[in-house]
């Protein structure tokens, strides 16, 4: 029969057939059996509850990653990340917004904006395109997740490389009473770099301005070779007027030198002759330019040339005519 032979603070113990042992109770198989009337409650607790199984909970983020320049100065690849989306929940659409200024970094609101559908959890990119070489541009990532307002990444911002191309007027000759054709040289181009634009600019204006005055654009291209040359007409009016190239990149403008030419029956003065007076000297145009030698000043036989530019305006002295007089 069982028996109780004595309680200690925190345990009962019991035993059945009693061994010749102070510390040992046992019941015929030998095993110990103690209850700690502390774990009595943890023990019903434990058998009682049942598993919960709650749903998971979407929490949306976007991260602004960073940013590599691409092939030309108007264009950068633009890193995102998402992240917080349960699996195979995916955001509404995502991408990056960029601006010249941080204040209108909102989606709808910028200069500039990727939009790519449906996406889960992990990296994306965009390119940016059309920028304006040698400006600070900012931007960020976006997220839109069902119908909510767009979650937006960190502003950060970048530079695009500065261009410094060369424009020249190459020579301007007369195709009729007021037409007259320009031949107009670019270079210092890097090679894929997508033109805006391109042409001629005149006025009666000294500096031509293609937001206030006549233009001959041409139709933008991809550069393939660092310096390239185009043809241009205008129509001028009678009188005097200034022919600017001008080239056009994403929103900045580069120039040329300007050139003046004269429509009409109209005498001009230009640079005076360098090779002093005579008489007897020839004359003769090569293309744009004009010549004039030998001849004789009173009392010598001339032998020298002379070179006139006139969109320089200047004379120039070339090889003396290698000839008998």
């Amino acid at each position: 029969r069982p028996m109780i032979f004595g309680r200690k603070p925190q345990h009962i113990l019991i035993t059945q057939g009693m061994k010749n042992s102070t510390s040992n109770f046992s019941i015929g198989t030998g095993w110990p059996i103690c209850w700690s009337k502390s774990l009595i409650p943890l023990f019903l607790l434990l058998t009682a509850c049942e598993k919960w199984d709650l749903d998971q909970a979407n929490f949306p983020e976007v991260s602004t990653v960073g940013f590599d320049p691409a092939a030309n100065p108007t264009e950068v690849i633009l890193y995102g990340q998402i992240s917080g989306l349960v699996e195979n929940d995916f955001a509404s659409n995502h991408g990056h917004i960029w601006s010249l200024t941080p204040d209108s970094l909102s989606v709808g609101a910028t200069v500039g904006q990727s939009l790519f559908g449906q996406k889960g959890n992990g990296s994306f990119q965009s390119k940016a395109q059309e920028l304006s070489p040698g400006n600070t541009y900012y931007y960020r990532s976006y997220l839109v997740y069902e119908n909510q307002p767009p979650i937006y990444g960190a502003i950060k911002a970048f530079n695009t490389e500065s261009l410094s191309p060369e424009l020249s007027i190459d020579s301007i000759s007369r195709e009729g009473e007021f037409t007259i054709r320009i031949l107009t040289a670019i270079s210092g181009l890097p090679v894929g770099l997508p033109l805006t634009s391109f042409g001629i600019t005149w006025s009666q204006d000294s500096l031509p301005d293609i937001e206030k005055d006549a233009i001959v654009p041409e139709q933008g291209i991809i550069v393939f070779e660092p310096e390239f040359k185009f043809e241009s007409e205008a129509v001028l009016p009678t009188g005097q007027s200034y022919l600017r190239p001008y080239l056009l990149v994403g929103n900045e403008v580069y120039y040329g030198d300007s050139k003046p030419y004269k429509i009409g029956n109209i005498w001009n003065q230009t640079a005076d002759f360098s090779g002093g007076p005579r008489f007897g000297a020839i004359g003769f145009s090569i293309g744009q330019k004009g010549y004039v030698g030998t001849g004789n000043d009173g009392g010598n036989h001339k032998k020298d040339f002379w070179e006139y530019d006139p969109l320089a305006g200047t004379w120039t002295q070339r090889a003396d005519f290698g000839g008998g007089l």
